[in-house]
């Protein structure tokens, strides 16, 4: 089978790519026994040692399972909604990553318990450097939400500090105010 195969490009262009499963390994490499015990462990195992099984050793693509969303119904169901909508309240969610904080600012009809989405901000940068914190905090201030969120799953410590920093600025703040 290997002796007598040949490799064909399925696309034309500059590059040339090949699609080939470990099935085709030479003699001695990946044999088919070798496989069958493999995919019978995946089989048995995860949904995960399955998909690494089909990806790796057949060389395909693996096709997640379960209900699909639907992309031509869901652009149906968008709704216009005028600029100038009045919020009950703002609240904004903070992701914390090692080279970024992810923030979703988001405002939210009271009533109705309706909300949107009013902007994604990314902050890039080292989290265990102060620069990021600061550029947040100048964010946050910009924003003045009613409430905020933050992940504290990683540089845990910081995201401690800075919450204990900025609530310390808070009750300053309102206690300068409330002095006026």
């Amino acid at each position: 089978m290997l002796l007598k195969g040949e490799w064909r490009a399925t696309a034309s262009g500059r590059y040339k790519g090949y699609h080939l499963s470990s099935l085709y390994s030479p003699l001695g490499w990946y044999s088919w026994s070798d496989a069958a015990t493999d995919f019978i462990a995946a089989k048995k195992g995860s949904q995960e040692q399955l998909k690494t099984f089909v990806n790796t050793v057949l060389g395909e693509c693996w096709s997640e399972q379960g209900q699909q969303v639907d992309p031509g119904a869901l652009i149906t169901r968008r709704e216009e909604y005028p600029e100038n909508l009045e919020f009950g309240k703002t609240t904004i969610g903070i992701d914390v990553q090692k080279d970024r904080l992810e923030l979703e600012h988001v405002g939210w009809d009271t009533k109705t318990e309706e909300s949107w989405s009013l902007d994604y901000i990314i902050l890039a940068g080292d989290t265990a450097r102060p620069d990021v914190w600061d550029e947040l905090s100048e964010v946050l201030e910009d924003l003045n939400a009613d409430a905020v969120a933050i992940d504290s799953g990683y540089n845990t410590q910081l995201v401690y500090d800075f919450v204990a920093d900025t609530t310390q600025k808070c009750r300053t703040l309102s206690a300068s105010q409330t002095r006026i």
